[in-house]
């Protein structure tokens, strides 16, 4: 076997804590580095085995690993990915969701010289084991022909600190509902052509005075249409949801947090997904089980911990073998194109033309 891939990741939040522990317990991996400009990350670095940075100046000082994983705060996305990428040709970057706050910061990543083979974006959902589930059924055609998608993302807890951000697309967009958008354009698979999309502040009191709680997109394409629907701040906890409708049956895609006392088969949190075809006497369903949630730990890390873990120790594979990236850099900018127009719809009150 070969020597593990060295690996930096920058930022020590909770997605980045999730990267560096995976890479640290990964056999295909090594945590090298980890940065932060918090020094109170520096015991996990110690814990890792990593050396503790606290700026990228001192990480491309002490020398670049093959892979970066970046999962600071998405208004430093732009700036870490574009002097990586041009600080060594060689070096791998796994571009934590949002690839940037604003579609235009997007475009110019896509321009930079390389970018396209050396950059991957973290949208986890295409790791999540019931969403590849899901998507085979779809291209197995299980459903026949594709006509619609439904996606829900709701999270009872209210917005990050950094939702209060002056610029770019607001954070419930481009820091949550952004997992929504690639998910549609991962499932249909065709160009949009139109987006239409409104918001409201619903539940929230601290939100600035450009920010939202609620929202719903709506994304034509040529024989198809998909729904994005989220908030936070709901009463109903932590939803993940995806319906599919097609010309010979539906996909239910769902997180079930507490199992109903009529599934004693259903021991604890778990996804299910809920094939139903019009000439078939009963749905297929299988269950993908899940940890339960500990306390003070954020909802959406349960549901889709062995997703991040998946994705990265297949960026890592890639990189080893010199394969294309993958949830690749374009995917970030397929869905940064729909959070761009939703956004312009919002303000502007009308629908936005992509043909």
């Amino acid at each position: 076997m070969s020597e593990p891939l060295a690996v930096a990741v920058i930022g020590g939040g909770t997605i980045g804590r999730r990267h560096a522990e995976d890479a640290f317990r990964s056999d295909r991996m090594r945590l090298a580095k980890l940065v932060d400009v918090d020094a109170r990350v520096a015991p996990l670095a110690a814990r890792l085995g990593a050396d503790f940075l606290t700026d990228v100046d001192a990480l491309m000082s002490a020398g670049l690993p093959p892979l970066v994983v970046i999962a600071s705060p998405s208004d430093l996305h732009h700036e870490q990915t574009r002097r990586i990428l041009d600080a060594d040709p060689k070096v791998r970057i796994h571009l934590q969701k949002p690839p940037t706050i604003d579609f235009e910061s997007t475009v110019d990543l896509m321009d930079c010289a390389g970018a396209a083979d050396r950059v991957s974006v973290g949208f986890m959902r295409r790791a999540s084991a019931p969403h590849v589930h899901m998507k085979r059924l779809v291209e197995t055609g299980q459903v026949g022909k594709l006509l619609e998608v439904r996606s829900y993302l709701e999270d009872s807890s209210g917005p990050p600190a950094a939702s209060d951000r002056p610029t770019g697309i607001p954070s419930l967009i481009v820091d949550t509902v952004i997992h929504n958008l690639d998910e549609i354009e991962w499932l249909v698979a065709r160009k949009p052509l139109s987006v239409n999309a409104t918001g409201s502040r619903i539940y929230s009191r601290r939100a600035s005075h450009r920010e939202f709680d609620s929202l719903s997109i709506q994304v034509t394409y040529d024989g198809a249409a998909a729904a994005a629907t989220a908030s936070w701040h709901h009463v109903t906890g932590n939803r993940v949801e995806t319906q599919i409708l097609g010309t010979e049956g539906t996909i239910h895609l769902f997180y079930v947090d507490t199992p109903p006392a009529d599934e004693p088969d259903a021991a604890g949190p778990h996804f299910k997904v809920i094939l139903t075809r019009k000439e078939a006497p009963t749905a297929q369903v299988e269950r993908f089980a899940v940890r339960a949630c500990e306390d003070g730990e954020p909802q959406f890390i349960p549901p889709f911990e062995d997703a991040y873990r998946t994705e990265l120790d297949e960026v890592a594979r890639r990189t080893l073998r010199g394969e294309a990236p993958y949830p690749p850099l374009a995917a970030g900018h397929d869905a940064m194109l729909l959070a761009d127009s939703a956004w312009r719809s919002m303000k502007e009150g009308r629908r936005v033309d992509l043909s």
